[in-house]
């Protein structure tokens, strides 16, 4: 579609990515029509445009811009549909009100705005839908649940639309952000930022360079857009690796690897909670690991230890972002493997044989390395089943500032 001397309508329009678009749009010569909650929002995006101030959940807001759009202009020709907001709450705990309040902005809104501009389109056998999405709408962000049910629902229906109109002159594009640079994190409707999601803005783009992704859609007449394209990617292999959108991570690797030091300090990088296996089995036992292995035999510390990480497993499932150290055997055990498969990022620290053994020298607590032959033949049977994590990281030096480095740099990490 040529964009010049065409009408646009745009929700959600004082900041953001919708303020992004009205400048963007305006550059190559289109009409504005403008509507947001702030008025003084929308001078500034679109000082030559119709503004129509107004809550978009009000149903006589959205009659009165549409209304106002063809009074002035006699036509719209391309809807952007990009009012939005955002929550961190947890899904199972989120007032339902809240949630309510959340689909009626980002999918009962945007739904009525089409029901009110599509007529006019159709009658002119002309226009286009552009609804933004997310691309928590193409895979789940478990920090945000309920977001992302909204935004897959603004995805099925895009697709839907599109082929109910397809013979109707009226064309449907999805659009679906990955982090853009604006004030979203400032509207949210409930709950905290988590840590790692505010480290991914080193892969962000601003939201012009979004806003210039979406008039590019509109002219080719794109059927969904990814801003940045390099999202496709990252959709791809969280479809091939569920664990990707997972917000668990499981430390597994040989003893004296370093399991407990490298897993506590990502997980206070990550800002997640942090659990060892080991520590919990002392704990709950009220015994030392060399204790329970001497007086009950390794099998029955085998059993212990299962139970510890299926109860941790599921009450992280029910919980926040967790890193988990496992013991060095536990990852061997295939009944533990199942536990964690799809349920998380498997990481395993790949250390060399003699460092293992400088810092297990004096380990009289290690009751599997008494024995040295039995000790280095342990530690090569146990590689081939590490090889199994998700995630290789060779461990070089006694520096676990520079594995966890390793470990986020790593794009199975989010």
């Amino acid at each position: 579609m040529r964009i010049d001397g065409k009408v646009v309508l745009i929700t959600g329009a004082s900041e953001g990515i919708g303020a992004a678009c009205a400048a963007e749009f305006a550059r190559v010569g289109a009409k504005l029509s403008l509507t947001a909650r702030s008025e003084e929002g929308l001078n500034r995006a679109g000082p030559a445009a119709l503004i129509t101030p107004g809550d978009l959940t009000s149903d006589d807001t959205r009659r009165r811009v549409v209304e106002r759009t063809l009074e002035r202009f006699g036509a719209i020709d391309i809807l952007i549909n990009n009012a939005g907001v955002g929550t961190y709450l947890p899904s199972w705990n989120m007032p339902i009100e809240e949630a309510r309040g959340l689909m009626e902005l980002n999918f009962f809104a945007l739904l009525e705005m089409i029901q009110l501009v599509v007529p006019h389109m159709r009658a002119r056998h002309s226009g286009t839908i552009v609804n933004i999405g997310s691309i928590g709408g193409k895979m789940v962000l478990p920090w945000s649940t309920m977001y992302s049910a909204s935004k897959y629902a603004v995805g099925a229906l895009t697709e839907g639309l599109r082929m109910e109109l397809r013979r109707e002159g009226v064309h449907a594009m999805l659009v679906c952000p990955g982090y853009v640079t604006t004030g979203f994190q400032e509207h949210v409707r409930g709950g905290r930022v988590p840590a790692d999601v505010l480290r991914s803005r080193r892969y962000a783009i601003t939201a012009g360079e979004c806003a210039a992704a979406v008039r590019r859609g509109v002219e080719r007449d794109a059927r969904t857009v990814m801003a940045p394209r390099a999202g496709w990617i990252l959709v791809a292999l969280a479809r091939l690796f569920p664990a990707i959108v997972q917000t668990r991570i499981y430390v597994v690797g040989f003893m004296a690897s370093g399991k407990s030091t490298v897993g506590r300090l990502l997980a206070q990088r990550l800002g997640w909670d942090f659990f060892d296996t080991d520590e919990e089995i002392e704990a709950a036992e009220r015994a030392a690991i060399a204790e329970i292995f001497d007086t009950r035999g390794e099998a029955e510390f085998r059993r212990i230890e299962t139970g510890i990480i299926r109860h941790r497993v599921h009450r992280i499932e029910r919980g926040s972002a967790a890193v988990l150290a496992l013991g060095g055997g536990a990852f061997a055990a295939q009944a533990n493997r199942d536990l964690l498969e799809n349920n998380g990022v498997t990481v395993w620290l790949d250390c060399p044989f003699e460092l293992v053994r400088s810092r297990v020298a004096l380990a009289s607590h290690r009751p599997l390395a008494r024995d040295p032959r039995q000790f280095a033949a342990l530690y090569q049977a146990r590689r081939e089943v590490y090889s199994l994590a998700d995630v290789r990281v060779p461990i070089e030096n006694d520096d676990p500032a520079s594995v966890v480095e390793a470990i986020l740099s790593h794009p199975l990490i989010l």
